[in-house]
């Protein structure tokens, strides 16, 4: 892969004030003129496994960017540094959907349209939210964004089409 994550920062704990559980917190902590601070992590897990070596570290990589995206965001780290990692992540998701839709190609992987849709709809979506980061920055909304559709679409993505994707590319290389 020519493209590399940032070193992921070391994370500390948080104490209960700095986290609101509740969907309507952050407009509240602003309200309140508190900084919002979400407790989010996102990481791989063995169990995302898709049993294709390159693809399974590839999701590692994109986890660790995207967590490492959401921790520069609750810090309240500038607005270069959360642009930067977007971008980053927007760019290492279009080679890595490219070297998931290559295998499947190669495969003749029978969901490769339905699934190539998958990742063309997420790329708008990453697109336009470094677009939205760029003319308002890191606000509540757009870390609640990040959290809910791009850290929840990357696990239930994997969870679902790549594990698919594994399972079908394991059958073919069963014998008999």
């Amino acid at each position: 892969m020519g493209v590399k994550p940032p070193a992921r920062p070391a994370r500390g704990p948080q104490s209960d004030a700095q986290r609101m559980p509740s969907a309507g917190a952050p407009a509240l902590a602003l309200s309140l003129n508190f900084r919002w601070r979400p407790s989010v992590a996102i990481q791989w897990t063995p169990d995302l496994a898709v049993g294709i070596e390159e693809v399974d570290l590839q999701h590692q990589q994109l986890f660790a960017a995207a967590d490492q995206l959401l921790e520069a965001m609750r810090q309240g780290k500038g607005r270069s540094e959360v642009a930067s990692l977007l971008r980053f992540l927007e760019r290492y998701v279009v080679e890595h959907f490219g070297c998931e839709e290559k295998t499947m190609a190669e495969a003749r992987y029978p969901a490769l349209e339905a699934h190539r849709a998958q990742h063309q709809g997420f790329t708008a979506e990453l697109a336009a939210l470094v677009q939205k980061h760029s003319t308002e920055g890191a606000t509540a909304a757009t870390v609640i964004h990040v959290n809910d559709r791009v850290c929840g679409w990357l696990r239930s993505h994997i969870a679902g089409s790549d594990k698919a994707l594994g399972a079908f590319l394991a059958d073919r290389r069963r014998p008999g």
